[in-house]
């Protein structure tokens, strides 16, 4: 069987938390990484992933498409859910408080 590492020994080589190696083990981004038991086992000649993550905070058009009309529907729609939760049934006879019965 072939040498492996723990996540914590791996963190350390690699320079980052055990958490994200966790999350890589899991996503499946590292080579020929499994599971015995509860920890992650990972061959000691695995390479450390490229970090795909976003990091300048400029995001691609193409993955963020907002549906303004939607949204603005969908707003309109819970607004009056939460007034009439919160006004309860005097919503529905706001006639008859204001005196006109008809």
């Amino acid at each position: 069987m072939a040498e492996t590492m723990t996540v914590k020994e791996a963190a350390k080589r690699w320079g980052i938390t055990e958490r994200r190696v966790t999350v890589l083990c899991a996503e499946g981004r590292i080579e020929g990484v499994h599971k015995k038991g509860r920890s992650w086992r990972i061959p000691v000649d695995a390479k450390k992933p490229a970090d795909s993550r976003v990091k300048t905070g400029a995001y691609r058009k193409s993955e963020i498409q907002l549906d303004l009309p939607f949204l603005k529907r969908r707003m309109k729609i819970l607004l009056f859910i939460s007034e009439t939760k919160r006004f309860g049934p005097a919503v529905k006879n706001i006639g008859t408080i204001r005196g006109n019965t008809r």
